[in-house]
């Protein structure tokens, strides 16, 4: 009896397999943000400020406009005593100086009107400042967005392509092992119908002993023949009987 063949997998299912295998070593990797220590920086930043207060000494700008008050309160009470002076024939007095320090106080005090505006202006500062760290992080999440949403696409497009190689695969694999199946069906059949022919001959050769050495069978291509080269009739009714019982 001939061995069975064993199944082997063809050329075409190699390749679509090799294919497959080749296009997974391509996945992206895990995704990983290249604005993720920047946006936390921002966010620090916004969580760890401090509330708004106001120190006039520290404000460069009241420093600027007392420094000018100052001098502009010097020369105002240097002008005033000297106007008073020559009132009083170039001698100074009580009178002068207390029209000098008048003028002095009066720049002094134009200073102290100008500290709600300049609260203003550094509250405003302030906000602006916080505006400013806020639309940076949203600036740089919306970036974050685009790059995990172009990261989303390409493991989309993997993942399609993944899909398409592995039902290439899936489809050569079945088609090449039911090839091979059919294949192992016809060894079955051809296996069977040749134990039945043994068997067939078996059977004549023992009722017709004398005839067996002349009397060949012949069965070509899964269809039935005989020929006998003495002349005599064939035993019909054996070889249907055989082929009947193979169902063909």
């Amino acid at each position: 009896m001939a061995e069975k063949k064993e199944y082997t997998a063809s050329q075409k299912v190699l390749d679509a397999e090799a294919a497959m295998q080749e296009q997974k070593k391509t996945k992206p990797g895990e995704y990983t943000s290249a604005y993720e220590t920047s946006l936390k920086q921002v966010m620090d930043r916004i969580l760890n400020r401090e509330d708004f207060h106001y120190n006039l000494d520290g404000d460069a700008l009241y420093r600027q406009y007392r420094n000018a008050a100052i001098q502009n309160g010097r020369l105002a009470m240097a002008d005033t005593m000297g106007q008073a002076a020559a009132l009083t024939g170039g001698y100074g007095n009580s009178y002068a100086q207390a029209a000098g320090q008048q003028a002095y106080s009066r720049q002094l005090d134009s200073l102290a009107d100008r500290i709600p505006e300049l609260y203003n202006l550094a509250m405003n500062q302030y906000r602006l400042q916080t505006q400013s760290l806020q639309q940076k992080y949203d600036l740089l999440s919306g970036a974050q967005q685009q790059e995990y949403g172009r990261y989303q696409d390409a493991l989309a497009a993997w993942q399609k392509e993944a899909d398409q190689l592995w039902n290439i695969y899936t489809d050569a694999r079945d088609t090449d092992y039911n090839a091979y199946r059919d294949e192992i069906a016809d060894w079955k059949w051809q296996q069977e119908f040749d134990e039945n022919r043994r068997r067939y001959n078996q059977q004549w050769a023992a009722s017709h002993p004398a005839a067996s050495a002349v009397q060949t069978v012949y069965v070509t291509s899964g269809k039935k023949k005989t020929e006998e080269q003495t002349g005599t009739k064939k035993n019909s009714s054996l070889l249907s009987s055989l082929f009947k019982s193979m169902g063909k």
